[in-house]
């Protein structure tokens, strides 16, 4: 049984696809970031502590999770902490990190 057929595919059909696609990642990443940060702080919370409402709590949230489960989940806590560096910058940043000229450029066909 054959699973494939030609199609006509105009460039900016391909774009939409990948921009799609693109905002699923997205939304999945925030997901991701969003349940480890609650995870930690429900972790935290049952020390009987929390993190003061100020700027840095996330960080504040991870440093405690990284000290309290101990070396066996550095390379985690690691992981955590990366995503909490590009949610900032991607959040706070003057430009985006990955700007849309550059990504046209590389989706351009030869």
């Amino acid at each position: 049984m054959k699973k494939l057929k030609s199609q006509h595919v105009e460039f900016d059909q391909i774009i939409k696809f990948l921009a799609g696609a693109e905002k699923k990642l997205e939304a999945a990443y925030q997901l991701a970031y969003e349940a480890m940060l609650k995870g930690s702080l429900g972790y935290m919370l049952s020390f009987g502590v929390r993190p003061r409402s100020l700027p840095g709590h996330h960080v504040t949230i991870i440093e405690f999770a990284e000290e309290h489960l101990g070396k066996e989940f550095k390379s985690l806590m690691a992981m955590f902490n990366r995503m909490r560096r590009k949610r900032h910058d991607t959040i706070y940043a003057e430009t985006p990190s990955f700007p849309k000229t550059k990504l046209n450029r590389r989706l351009r066909p030869p």
